[in-house]
């Protein structure tokens, strides 16, 4: 019952038979343990599966390579990289050997936690001990790199992985669009989605995401928008992160309408905007003079249920300081909603066509 529990991911459950069991004077196994631990890990709860896993140990219960790569996951998805490492240390020290899963597991929690380096020097510790990577680990150590904004690491890697007859898929290539993003190589992310189309390997949301990302910060507006409008030709449905990139992206050309045609869309779809994107529009009407606009950009977020930050609220305030509504600018510092601003209308009157001019100058600027 236990594993159906664990299979079904119905941790509590799970634990519930096991006190049943403890009561009834029956003994727990080295299975029973494996379940439950995987139980813990399924259901996020690192604190529980490792507190088994010295209870185990107490009833004389040794865990085997299963047990440790149930709890190394259960600390990875628990972002708890510290006891990962230590439960990876007393494997090498007592046993029992570490396999690739423990390796991929223990790599991908480094990675979740900042620690680039180390999530390197463990695929060398991997290689040491005669143990071979394989994509999942290539692709966890070129995430690695892409947080430790390490991009030319990141595509040594790549390159290794190819070398050695691995192929990519998409989260690999996600992988390392995402450490060109972070790197500001914005043509490397280009020259990715195109290698990508080559091997067959559809791009999804998070592909774009990055991609859009990267373009936007070098300012390559008109291919944030060519290429956001080939997204969604793909099918693909944007998300709010879609939406930030394009926005901000449209800040930096300056063209304001495109971004208010983007941010009512993202609102259509039900979406909460990130602060971020929001200070980014806000700060668009503000320079336009334009208070109003930015009031309501913010006050549509706040119905969204967005929760602004300490950038956001300052800005807000100061549009409700232009529109003489100090009150509400003194609401707005507090994070909380003001009065509407609006009418029925959500923005000011804009001269029609303005928008799709905006995109055509984009567009003729990125050679399109």
């Amino acid at each position: 019952m236990i594993s159906v529990c664990e299979k079904g991911r119905l941790s509590d459950k799970a634990m519930e038979f096991f006190d049943e069991m403890q009561a009834s004077g029956l003994t727990p196994d080295i299975i029973t343990f494996n379940s439950l631990i995987s139980a813990c890990e399924k259901g996020r709860q690192p604190d529980r599966a490792l507190q088994l896993y010295e209870d185990m140990q107490r009833l004389g219960v040794w865990p085997d390579t299963v047990t440790c790569n149930a709890l190394i996951s259960a600390c990875e998805k628990g972002a708890q990289t510290e006891r990962a490492l230590q439960v990876f240390a007393s494997m090498q020290k007592n046993g029992p050997a570490p396999d690739v899963i423990t390796f991929n597991a223990l790599i991908s929690a480094c990675e979740k936690g900042g620690r680039s380096e180390k999530a390197l020097e463990l695929c060398d510790t991997m290689e040491r001990q005669g143990l071979a990577p394989d994509v999942i680990t290539y692709s966890a150590l070129i995430s690695a790199c892409a947080k430790g904004r390490m991009p030319e690491r990141a595509a040594q890697l790549f390159e290794r992985m190819e070398q050695r007859g691995l192929a990519p898929n998409v989260i690999t290539c996600n992988a390392l669009i995402s450490a060109f993003d972070k790197g500001g190589q914005a043509e490397n992310a280009l020259r990715t989605l195109g290698d990508m189309e080559r091997r067959g390997i559809a791009p999804d949301v998070v592909t774009y995401n990055a991609l859009l990302s990267a373009l936007a910060k070098s300012r390559m507006v008109g291919a944030v928008l060519d290429h956001f409008a080939g997204m969604q030709r793909r099918g693909l449905v944007p998300d709010a992160v879609t939406y930030g990139a394009v926005i901000g992206a449209c800040e930096r050309g300056q063209l304001l309408e495109e971004a208010l045609e983007h941010f009512d869309a993202m609102l259509a779809r039900g979406l909460v905007p990130e602060p971020g994107t929001v200070v980014a529009l806000v700060g668009m009407c503000e320079r336009a003079q334009r208070p109003s606009d930015a009031a309501r950009a913010f006050e549509a977020a706040l119905r969204r249920g967005m929760l602004p930050d300490a950038a956001l609220r300052e800005r807000a305030a100061e549009a409700y300081e232009r529109l003489g509504r100090p009150g509400a600018a003194l609401e707005a510092l507090r994070g909380r909603q003001a009065p509407p601003s609006s009418s029925a209308r959500p923005w000011a009157a804009r001269p029609a066509g303005v928008a799709a001019a905006e995109k055509k100058q984009a567009l003729r600027a990125a050679g399109r």
